[in-house]
């Protein structure tokens, strides 16, 4: 041939330059990784610098596997090639069923790989082809790791007893998900509360309101618990077992009775009573009632039991004044938990009574919509160090309370909310700093 070069050698050559230019070099992969180590675990910047990083990284395995170890979401950045990479994918869905968006269509339906990724983490079953949220070994392996994956399978298991009650054994939470027929069988929300209290809120058929289910959910006290304070206190919150509704009440009301101090007092929760009311609008302020016998419409024998004290037939105002008079003739107090849209109406009320009866009021309030239970909580996952106040700020105020004497009895606010949040100006957690102290 000569010096004259064929045009299949040519071709080689060429296609051996495109390789080595594609393939990044050593110092190359070595300061990607030193970039992306100091990076912390979990954090969005590992997912920033591998979108930012040449095409030649994002097709290299070991970067991209690094990457999404350390974010799954880098998984969103890598080369194609590597999203149909089953080891590089399952990375990312080990820490959260969603990054099985990013992975190749191959991926989403191979049924080996689909059954890996929802044994590891079961919500990746959304992402999954259509044909395997109508089968039962993938959806039983799904709901078994987390129990809200019963949202995405097909309906019918959503009526599968058994089933569902691993998926609310799992998680129980996913009780929103079940069909109507299980979130009104009593077993099935027994199984769901004693996982999770807080989903009391998606029983249906007067179970929410059901003494079982209400001891089970921890929401409610047996009749033989006993308490180490003689003081007695009581919850002012937003209705929080209906579906509709926040968990941050109930939330609250598990939080409180798991701190070390607030958990010695009988504490009345109003939401383990049923909502009657001499009032057709139930929360109007214009309407005289403030739970007194001279101004509730209700009669006596409504209002209360054969033992006089408040039934499931009693007007809310009623019971709840009436409650607020223990608190007061105990020493004990009110906590007013003020969410983060600001109070509802009938807590406006609660305040109005408590005035009338003299009680001390805790007010927290808050700038984020969740509930943190104190320091280590974590309102933003990604940014573990944003703590909240939580639970402890509030346990701190009455236990300064009780050590002053009890001497101050003006409206007290505690900050519950992320403070951290606030001081790095994260979107919409922003609040107005409150007087400690202010008249009812």
């Amino acid at each position: 041939m000569g010096c004259c070069e064929s045009q299949q050698a040519r071709e080689a050559r060429e296609a051996r330059q495109t390789e080595q230019a594609a393939t990044p070099t050593s110092d190359e992969v070595q300061s990607f990784l030193a970039k992306l180590a100091k990076i912390p675990e979990g954090h969005i910047d590992a997912t920033q610098l591998l979108h930012d990083a040449p095409e030649h990284l994002k097709a290299n395995r070991d970067c991209v596997l690094a990457a999404v170890k350390k974010r799954g979401t880098a998984l969103c950045a890598a080369a194609n090639i590597l999203k149909e990479d089953k080891e590089v994918v399952l990375a990312a869905v080990s820490q959260n069923g969603e990054h099985f968006r990013y992975a190749a269509d191959s991926l989403k339906s191979d049924k080996g790989c689909v059954l890996e990724a929802v044994k590891i983490n079961g919500t990746a079953l959304e992402f999954a082809a259509e044909a395997f949220k109508t089968d039962k070994e993938m959806v039983l392996a799904a709901v078994t790791q987390s129990g809200v994956a019963l949202k995405f399978a097909a309906d019918g298991f959503k009526q599968d007893k058994e089933l569902v009650l691993t998926a609310v054994k799992s998680n129980g939470m996913a009780l929103e998900f079940a069909a109507d027929n299980l979130r009104k069988d009593k077993e099935v929300v027994l199984a769901a509360v004693g996982n999770n209290g807080p989903a009391l809120k998606f029983a249906q058929g007067g179970l929410n309101q059901d003494a079982d289910c209400l001891k089970a959910s921890g929401i409610w006290d047996s009749a033989s618990v006993t308490y180490s304070r003689d003081e007695q206190a009581i919850q002012s919150v937003k209705f929080s077992l209906a579906e509709s509704s926040t968990q941050y009440a109930t939330d609250f009301a598990l939080a409180m009775r798991s701190d070390p101090f607030l958990k010695n007092f009988k504490t009345y929760n109003p939401n383990a009573w049923c909502k009657k009311s001499c009032d057709p609008k139930f929360t109007d302020m214009q309407h005289p009632c403030r739970g007194t016998v001279d101004t509730c419409m209700l009669p006596q024998e409504q209002n209360l039991s054969k033992d006089k004290k408040p039934c499931p037939t009693s007007c809310w105002r009623y019971a709840f004044r009436f409650h607020q008079e223990e608190s007061k003739a105990t020493n004990g107090f009110m906590i007013q938990v003020e969410e983060k849209k600001g109070l509802g109406d009938g807590q406006k009320i609660e305040t109005e009574m408590a005035k009338q009866v003299d009680l001390k009021v805790f007010r927290t309030y808050t700038n984020v919509d969740a509930f943190g239970w104190g320091e280590g909580s974590r309102p933003f996952p990604a940014f573990p160090e944003w703590d909240f106040n939580g639970i402890d700020a509030i346990s701190k105020a009455v236990q300064e309370w009780y050590a002053a004497g009890c001497i101050n009895n003006d409206l007290e606010n505690v900050f519950i909310g992320s403070q951290k949040a606030a001081d790095a100006n994260v979107p919409g957690c922003s609040y107005n700093v409150r007087p400690q102290f202010e008249k009812m």
